[in-house]
């Protein structure tokens, strides 16, 4: 909004055409300036909130709640995956052109009066918040398809945690659990699968996690 209204100031006072009139561009003075600042600055902050979620959910998970840091990083590790961060920024960098595209758009075409240049900013504030929604639609798709694709593994869950099957309590495995690390979720059915003494208890798988139906009959017993 503060974009589209300084530049419908200029835009209402003839300071753009003055600049025309100098041989000046103004999208390569303005435009330009202002898209690679928000292209810049919208990532830049999206680490910052990032950082301070990290860190809150740390604060309250550990500090409040009494949960080792161990086991909050242990745990953070295994449902976080490195594309997960990698393509939040990409997403924050496209609503950064996104912002910085309708702000500029809006404001060199305000109309003449302190009332237009404040519409010129209310509806760049809309049309802005209206695109973040269409990218960030568009672009979770594309992104969950690029996962899917190239980084994902067969059979990995909890951001690329490999598929093992869980033991019973005689050691001999069971195909329908997930292993994790040193972790072992629950079979299928959502029941608790016991191990061996010695290895990780085992829980209930976590809310939505289902490992894949076996591809011939009996694999999965």
């Amino acid at each position: 909004g503060a974009r589209a209204a300084e530049t419908g100031s200029r835009a209402v006072t003839e300071q753009l055409d003055a600049m025309r009139a100098m041989d000046a561009d103004p999208i390569r003075s303005l435009v330009v300036p202002r898209v690679t600042a928000c292209l810049i600055m919208t990532p830049m902050l999206t680490i910052y909130s990032d950082m301070l979620g990290a860190w809150g959910a740390w604060f309250v998970t550990c500090r409040v709640y009494g949960v080792s840091d161990a086991d909050y990083w242990y745990f953070t590790g295994l449902f976080v995956h490195w594309w997960d961060p990698v393509s939040g920024l990409l997403k924050s960098s496209a609503f950064g052109v996104a912002i910085g595209l309708v702000a500029c758009y809006k404001g060199f075409y305000s109309r003449a009066g302190a009332a237009g240049v404040g519409r010129a900013a209310t509806s760049a504030f809309v049309a802005a918040f209206m695109a973040i929604i269409v990218l960030n639609l568009v672009l979770a798709q594309f992104f969950n398809t690029i996962y899917r694709l190239f980084i994902s593994q067969p059979g990995s869950y909890l951001g690329g945690c490999p598929q093992a099957p869980c033991p019973d309590e005689a050691g001999h495995a069971r195909g329908s659990g997930v292993r994790c690390g040193d972790t072992c979720y629950g079979d299928l059915h959502g029941g608790d699968v016991t191990v061996a003494p010695g290895r990780e208890p085992c829980g209930r798988e976590p809310p939505g996690l289902r490992p894949p139906p076996p591809k011939h009959p009996g694999d999965a017993h």
